[in-house]
């Protein structure tokens, strides 16, 4: 382990992470936080972490190139090492924010994402991380990132050997930025993985976040045959780089493309194949609901009612009921109509949906529901 650490530190830390063979034994968030509650943190004699370390800075969109050195030594440390390394970067002063960054990053770049679950979850975790480490009492702040590291060197082992994967320099020459969307879209829509990493490349290059990301979210929920991971990946990938910046944007896009596609348009999975989920349905409800009037506007009552703040209990109530007996399909066309009459406001489907998720994991708790 590190050396200028304390001995009492060094046994503590092994003792909580190791087993006597200096194999790691933390499995679970729980397990690492019951350690680190016991004293693990304070007996490594390392700082408390500051409330401005660990907020969300969304404008933070500086460039910075001095993060390979980081990843890089994230991604050569052997497992039953990491701990010393970590504490040891620590004490020199690294950002809190950099070593989140360096374990995203390491993920992105060693663990592939297809499928987008299982070992990849290494990265979907390292926002709900940050926002124990913001839960967290100062002291013990730091314990997520210490588990998200173990975490990542657990994932990093199995890709190994699972095929070792590695996100490569992207191929080709790329789409002009004035081009750049369309093809993207294109590439999306045919299930083209190289061409839709050279147009996000493009994209991320020649355009803000905001509008690189609009155009993500129907692509993470178009796709539901792996329980959902497509849009976890999506919402994560958005949540971490606001808290670790935008210029780390392009390795994670191109990771999160390459999520998005697998599977392609035919591969059954879970029993479903694409063409079996209501998407597409859902784009002709959406087309219909949002269809002009003669004087080629949306009706007032639509354009306004809709996007209101708050929802009605008794239609949610109402939509609840619906949501029990009705199959996905009439249920999402149900929806459709009332949205395009203005009759429900946007609040009032999610409120419906949120309860329902609930009362899912009631009837039949498991990983489907949960997800």
């Amino acid at each position: 382990m590190v050396s200028n650490l304390h001995p009492s530190a060094d046994d503590a830390i092994l003792r909580a992470l190791t087993d006597d063979q200096g194999e790691s034994v933390m499995t679970t968030r729980r397990e690492f936080l019951a350690a680190g509650a016991g004293g693990l943190l304070g007996a490594t004699g390392l700082p408390a972490l500051a409330d401005d370390q660990v907020q969300v800075t969304p404008g933070l969109v500086k460039l910075h190139a001095g993060i390979e050195p980081l990843v890089q030594l994230v991604e050569r440390t052997p497992r039953n090492k990491c701990v010393g390394m970590l504490a040891e970067q620590i004490k020199k002063g690294v950002p809190y924010r950099q070593l989140l960054a360096s374990l995203f990053l390491a993920g992105i770049r060693n663990v592939s994402p297809q499928p987008p679950g299982f070992k990849f979850h290494c990265v979907f975790v390292i926002n709900a991380a940050h926002q124990l480490s913001l839960d967290l009492p100062a002291d013990q702040r730091l314990l997520p990132l210490f588990w998200s590291l173990d975490n990542f060197k657990a994932s990093q082992a199995k890709d190994i050997e699972e095929g070792d994967f590695k996100l490569g320099p992207v191929r080709g020459k790329l789409p002009s930025p004035r081009k750049a969307g369309r093809e993207f879209s294109q590439a999306m829509n045919e299930w083209d993985e190289e061409r839709a990493d050279r147009a996000i490349v493009a994209l991320v290059r020649s355009s803000g976040a905001s509008h690189v990301i609009e155009r993500m979210w129907k692509y993470g929920c178009r796709d539901y045959r792996n329980i959902g991971h497509k849009a976890i990946f999506v919402a994560n990938t958005w949540r971490t780089l606001q808290t670790i910046g935008w210029h780390h944007a392009e390795p994670a896009m191109r990771s999160l493309v390459l999520g998005l596609l697998d599977f392609g348009a035919e591969q059954r999975v879970n029993k479903y194949a694409f063409a079996d989920q209501t998407y597409s349905q859902n784009l002709d409800f959406a087309r219909k609901a949002m269809q002009k009037g003669p004087d080629g506007r949306m009706p007032a009552k639509w354009r306004y009612e809709w996007i209101r703040p708050g929802s009605r209990p008794e239609q949610v109530q109402e939509l609840l009921a619906d949501m029990r007996k009705l199959d996905p399909q009439a249920c999402c066309r149900l929806v459709g109509e009332r949205l395009g009459k203005g009759d429900f406001r946007a609040q009032t489907v999610w409120d419906a949906v949120h309860l329902m998720a609930g009362e899912l994991m009631m009837r039949q708790p498991g990983i489907y529901g949960i997800h």
